[in-house]
């Protein structure tokens, strides 16, 4: 939940417009960044050698990850708190019977991100990209954790 302001769509369509969750490599901005959201677990700004710019991490588990995904050959772009499409996040909530999170104040559906969207390169150098979600074990049954975690 964001630290100073309820989540709106004005708010929403704004971040997109600053680009946010958009571009590769070192034009990339994450759609969250560690000044939105009160983490409970030690952030961190690492710069990529991969991506060439500082990264946005809210726990030292995404950190460690971080740290492994940027030394593969294969990796050749990391983007952290990627957005995922609001109606497909919803269409999902929908199907596996569970609420999505929203804005308590507003009503506004709160767009999800995942950890790690990563492109990867094949042994046929194709782009494959594949998304991660890094999470502690603890959370594992924690059915929310599905759609609620960033």
């Amino acid at each position: 939940m964001s630290r100073n302001t309820k989540y709106t769509e004005a708010k929403r369509e704004r971040s997109f417009k600053e680009g946010r969750g958009q571009g590769h490599w070192k034009n990339y901005k994450p759609f969250i960044v560690v000044q939105n959201i009160n983490s409970t677990g030690r952030v961190s700004r690492p710069y990529s050698l991969t991506s060439h710019r500082k990264h946005q991490f809210f726990s030292k588990l995404e950190t460690d990850f971080f740290y492994m995904f940027d030394w593969f050959d294969n990796v050749i772009d990391i983007r952290e708190q990627f957005p995922l499409q609001r109606e497909t996040t919803l269409s999902i909530a929908e199907e596996i019977n569970i609420r999505h999170p929203k804005d308590p104040f507003t009503n506004v559906y709160i767009d999800l991100t995942t950890d790690f969207l990563l492109t990867v390169l094949d042994s046929e150098k194709r782009h494959i990209y594949e998304a991660y979600s890094v999470k502690p074990s603890s959370e594992l049954n924690n059915q929310n954790s599905v759609l609620v975690c960033n």
